[in-house]
């Protein structure tokens, strides 16, 4: 022998103070000691298998675990893997039946021979891996293709034991013909010197998933969890189709490799049953020529993983299902990191037959969901008819719900992005707003005459407002595209679904509040089509109405429904005495009639939104305003009773950030109809009427009209009309305020013209359908404008002078101005405006001291009850 082929010293020092620790001298001592030389590697030898990487192992002890516990008939009762320095599992478990303490066994075989007995051994014996109850596995050197392999030998005293030496022969052939990536490969079969059978097998560098599964400091993922677990059920597929079952299945037999391979292990307890189902392969089902119980049944296994049927040693009812049910657990402890069951073995066998499986717990970032737990929960059924018919089964549903989880993670990604670019639209939709409204106020703030280099920063201000809305636009757009894309990623996924309900339910809210019923219609489907159920109240479209009145009265409700291209009144049903009571209507616009014995029938318009409370007070108040009801006499004729109500403004007439604003309007009573060419008349032939005489009583064609309206008076002459009327009557007469006539003009629905919402020129007298008029009409000659509460002439014909100053920003309010304002605000359409003109939210200032040919007035006055 060369100086490099000797054994090193180290080496020799080693082995002599681990014989002396074990107390073993004399003969057996120089016996155990020229076989450890034999087989010890040289320097050079050593040197080279340290630059193949095949690390020093070490023997460690596994403690039980509950649970793991074995039981009487237990095949493979305890387990102990071999670690290398590095944490990681050198080896598959081998089953011990040593005490804890045992590091090493009696005696290392002698090495074996391929070939006829005589020639130079191939499989030399290197040292000890880990040792069971029915064998030991040793590290072993295949000399002739230069490989280390793991070499499994049956126990000497189990050597002439039939049935434990047909097991050990089962064991080798069962795996064997299992070639499947996942099951490690069997490489030889053959007996040693002494009698004793040994396969060899591909030794597995790597982790159990046991151990992976516990890893605290680096964690796996949990897609990658479900990956392995998916590979192990495909080999027991693959094992179940050929008519094998494992009956050990926990994540301790499960290997990791280093490179990412998953090999399921220990097929030491498996036996043969009647294949799942037909081989995709067409491979013939597993059989073994030794003498071992695989066709018998005998409780073994571990009893934390076992299903009913295999722990109560159920032959005829012990098949795949069997091994879907230790699926069913190892796939829970692999998610939760902790079995849904603990306890010895007559309690796990009570939880199993019970069949509750706890819901696995849910982490943040998980995409465990509901349907996983009722996998898990089938797989675990206590009857096996109720199981997954076998692992593929269960693979293939696995498979399914990952491929679910991976697209509803593509989906929440997308969900995100959708999320960050919708919080940057409010802030824009603000800027928009507030860009439009100073914009009102600096063209309202101008004189009509007022050219373009006075109007520019306005109109830069409009067209900036404009531009961010049409962004935003698209950026709702292109927010609902994405979040349509994410439902496509993951069908019925709930983020997205809520997110399209939101902005469905925003845009049709705002669609119903201008009465943009087609578009609201529209919108309404994909409402339906994404709400989850948060909308459900909004979508049954009901509201409750309470209202209350000063005296006794009967309610009838009536509907306003559009005919005709206007809004009219049908009758739909009596309510019965006031008070009401959150009486359930369906939402729309009504006017409740209002019948007192003896007193003038009121009609009080409202409007029933969805999900709203509506009860007839004033802003803020949960306590109803009661109606007053007039008197006999008190309401004359040509004249209209406007009830205390809400009047919504228009955004352009607030400056509410959020654009838009509910005031309360006191009751009040108004004339029917404009004041008369012949009503003025009288007036100027007064003392109080001779300073507003000049220019007025003339229409556009320099004619006198009795019967129609008077134009060509001032905001003062007006006034002064207003003063002398209360003189003659003893009524407080005046000029309305801007709320009064927006209120008896829109009602409570907020219309957009007196008749209704569609833009109509037939029903007006102005300009527009080719007509060109120059002059008013009769007052009495366009019946079809008029307005909720029944006033005429607000569209068309002239326009009316108001109480309220043209002082910018300009607050609609009820308060009378004081004296000297140089301008006036006029409401409503005429003879000379477009039809555009005749929007009930129309308004402008004019000189308070000239009269306009189209421009009239007509008289309110308060009315208030106690």
């Amino acid at each position: 022998m060369s100086a490099s082929d000797q054994p090193r010293p180290r080496a020799l020092s080693e082995i002599d103070a681990l014989l002396t620790e074990l107390g073993i001298e004399g003969t057996p001592r120089e016996r155990l000691r020229a076989w450890l030389l034999k087989a010890l590697p040289t320097e050079d030898q050593s040197s080279r298998r340290a630059r193949t990487a095949f690390p020093p192992t070490r023997v460690v002890a596994m403690p039980p675990e509950p649970g793991l516990e074995s039981v009487a008939q237990l095949t493979l009762p305890a387990r102990r893997a071999v670690r290398a320095p590095d944490g990681g599992a050198s080896e598959k478990d081998a089953s011990s039946s040593s005490s804890p303490g045992t590091t090493l066994p009696r005696g290392l075989p002698e090495a074996a021979e391929d070939g006829p007995r005589g020639e130079r051994p191939t499989l030399v014996p290197v040292h000890l891996i880990a040792e069971g109850g029915m064998g030991e596995v040793y590290r072993a050197r295949d000399q002739a293709l230069g490989r280390d392999l793991a070499m499994k030998v049956l126990h000497t005293h189990l050597t002439h034991t039939s049935g434990m030496r047909g097991r050990f022969l089962d064991e080798a052939q069962i795996t064997a013909q299992l070639a499947h990536p996942s099951i490690p490969p069997i490489h030889t079969l053959g007996e040693l010197s002494d009698g004793r059978p040994y396969f060899s097998m591909k030794e597995v560098h790597g982790r159990t998933l046991a151990d992976l599964i516990a890893e605290d400091a680096a964690p796996l993922p949990e897609q990658r969890r479900l990956e392995i677990f998916q590979r192990v059920c495909e080999a027991v597929a693959y094992a179940h189709a050929r008519g094998v079952i494992h009956c050990d299945l926990k994540p301790l037999n499960v290997m990791v490799g280093a490179f990412g391979e998953v090999l399921v292990m220990d097929w030491g307890v498996a036996r043969l049953v009647a294949p799942a189902r037909t081989s995709i392969a067409a491979e013939p089902p597993v059989h073994t020529t030794a003498s071992g119980a695989t066709t018998a049944w005998e409780v073994a296994g571990t009893p934390a993983y076992m299903s009913p049927e295999q722990a109560l040693g159920e032959a005829d009812r012990i098949g795949p299902a069997s091994d879907v049910y230790a699926l069913g657990v190892m796939l829970y402890e692999t998610l939760a990191g902790s079995r849904p069951y603990r306890g010895g073995s007559a309690q796990l066998l009570f939880l199993a037959s019970q069949g509750e499986v706890p819901p696995l717990p849910r982490a943040e970032g998980s995409a465990v969901d509901d349907s996983l737990d009722q996998i898990i929960t089938r797989a675990m059924a206590p009857d096996p008819a109720n199981r997954y018919e076998d692992a593929g089964a269960l693979g293939e549903e696995v498979a399914r719900w990952r491929e679910g989880a991976m697209r509803r993670e593509k989906a929440l990604v997308v969900v995100r992005e959708a999320s960050e670019l919708l919080l940057g639209i409010a802030p824009k939709r603000r800027a928009a707003q507030a860009l439009e409204r100073a914009a009102e106020v600096m063209l309202a703030a101008l004189a009509p005459e007022a050219g373009p280099a006075a109007r520019a920063e306005a109109w830069r201000k409009s067209d900036e407002a404009v531009s961010i809305g049409h962004d935003v636009e698209l950026e709702l757009t292109e927010v609902e595209q994405m979040l349509e894309a994410a439902l496509v990623h993951a069908p019925g996924l709930a983020e997205p679904r809520r997110m399209l309900a939101d902005l469905a339910y925003e845009r049709h809210h705002a669609a119903e509040s201008s009465r943009a019923m087609d578009e609201a219609a529209r919108i309404e489907i994909a409402l339906r089509a994404h709400d989850l159920g948060k909308y459900a109240d909004y979508l049954e479209g009901t509201a409750r109405l309470t209202l209350a009145t000063t005296v006794p009265a009967v309610a009838v409700l009536h509907r306003f429904v559009l005919k005709s291209r206007r809004f009219v009144l049908e009758r739909v049903s009596e309510l019965g005495p006031t008070p009401l009571i959150e009486a359930e209507l369906p939402i729309g616009s009504y006017a409740i009639e209002l019948r007192a014995e003896g007193r003038p029938r009121v009609c009080v318009p409202v409007v029933l939104r969805r999900t709203e409370d509506a009860i007839y007070a004033r802003p803020g108040s949960k306590e109803p305003a009661p109606v007053a009801i007039p008197e006999a006499g008190e309401i004359a004729k040509d004249e209209v009773y406007v009830p205390a109500g809400r009047l919504d403004l228009d955004e352009s007439a607030t400056t509410d950030p959020e654009g838009s604003a509910s005031l309360w309007v006191d009751a009040f009573v108004m004339q029917t109809f404009p004041v008369t060419a012949r009503e003025l008349a009288r007036f100027l032939a007064e003392p109080a009427g001779a300073p507003f005489r000049g220019g007025v009583l003339r229409d556009g064609a320099g004619m006198f009209r009795p019967d129609w309206p008077g134009v060509g008076i001032s905001w003062d002459g007006a006034h002064a009309y207003a003063r002398w009327l209360s003189e003659r009557t003893g009524l407080p007469w005046r000029l309305p305020y801007e709320i009064e006539w927006e209120r008896a003009a829109r009602g409570a629905d907020g219309r957009s013209f007196p008749w209704g919402d569609v833009a109509e020129a037939a029903f007006a007298h102005l300009r527009a359908g080719g007509r060109t008029p120059s002059r008013p009409s009769p007052i009495q000659q366009f019946a079809d404008d008029v307005s909720p509460f029944g006033v005429r002439g607000l569209a068309g014909n002239v326009r009316d002078w108001c109480a309220d100053a043209d002082v910018p920003p300009t607050p609609i309010e009820g308060r009378t101005p004081s004296a000297g304002f140089a301008r006036r605000i006029v409401r409503g359409g005429s003879f000379r405006t477009p039809l555009d003109g005749a929007r009930t939210t129309t308004r402008t200032a004019l000189p308070a001291s000239q009269g306009v040919p189209d421009v009239g007035f007509r008289l309110v006055r308060s009315f208030a009850r106690s």
